[in-house]
């Protein structure tokens, strides 16, 4: 494993302020995702920084809805009496998420944003689409657990969050607290991606829990507008690889430059 830096940030701002650096700097919460990625060297960073001290917390927002800190232990969110009331698909797959050991460990922010377990973005003989290469080697190689096909993007991997299911499906919201990074030079263009380091979501409305629920919250909306404004606002060239992106910046196409 390559040598690295470990900051242990005092709060949220020290924790952006450690991860803007001329090298590569990622944050670490539980470990289980990016300690395997450097064992595998898929990625080495020059910085790792320490997140496990933000926001652990669960508490109820004023719409009657819930705000989950993205330190927050998957054990505990699948334990926690008020969102099994008031969401019990989310506690429901915070118990199903890996095993004990797994869920006593690793968080929600993590869980959320942890990289794909496709094999071939796991091996690092493979520079495949999501590592900044021209091909996803799942299309024509072994795609038994890890691909869906038929979709028009270019990456044909499964996201690994159990937890990212019912976040969208209840119309969750995501507060991004971070800089914009880029995944590599592709084909047609610089992908945009957020590093998300205090991810907390929030419940949808009342409304949307009676079964009103509006059709783009429940795909995600709130993310993808989150995720496309820092990306513009950075001036990155925004590549839509999924058919709701590509139908949302139909309807908001980004802002002309004078």
């Amino acid at each position: 494993m390559k040598a690295f830096a470990y900051v242990n940030p005092a709060n949220e701002r020290d924790a952006v302020a450690a991860l803007k650096i001329d090298g590569i700097a990622l944050p670490l919460a539980g470990g289980q995702d990016l300690l395997a990625r450097m064992k595998d060297y898929i990625d080495s960073p020059d910085r790792v920084v320490n997140v496990k001290g933000l926001d652990a917390t669960v508490t109820a927002t004023p719409d009657g809805g819930l705000k989950i800190g993205s330190a927050v232990k998957i054990v505990d969110l699948s334990e926690h009496a008020q969102a099994a009331r008031l969401y019990p698909a989310i506690v429901h797959a915070a118990g199903e998420v890996g095993t004990p050991q797994i869920r006593n460990q690793g968080t929600v922010g993590g869980n959320v944003n942890q990289r794909p377990r496709c094999w071939y973005y796991r091996n690092e003989e493979f520079v495949c689409f999501k590592k900044g290469g021209s091909r996803c080697f799942a299309v024509n190689g072994e795609n038994q657990y890890h691909a869906i096909f038929g979709n028009e993007g270019l990456s044909k991997i499964v996201h690994p969050s159990s937890l990212a299911v019912p976040f969208v499906a209840y119309g969750a919201r995501f507060r991004l607290v971070g800089k914009p990074i880029t995944l590599g030079r592709r084909r047609n263009g610089l992908g945009a991606a957020w590093r998300c380091l205090a991810v907390a979501s929030a419940a949808p409305d009342k409304r949307a829990r009676n079964g009103e629920q509006g059709q783009h919250a429940a795909r995600g909306q709130p993310l993808v507008e989150a995720a496309l404004h820092a990306g513009h606002s950075e001036g990155l060239r925004i590549v839509a690889v999924c058919r709701f992106v590509r139908a949302y910046m139909r309807r908001h196409p980004p802002p002309q430059k004078g």
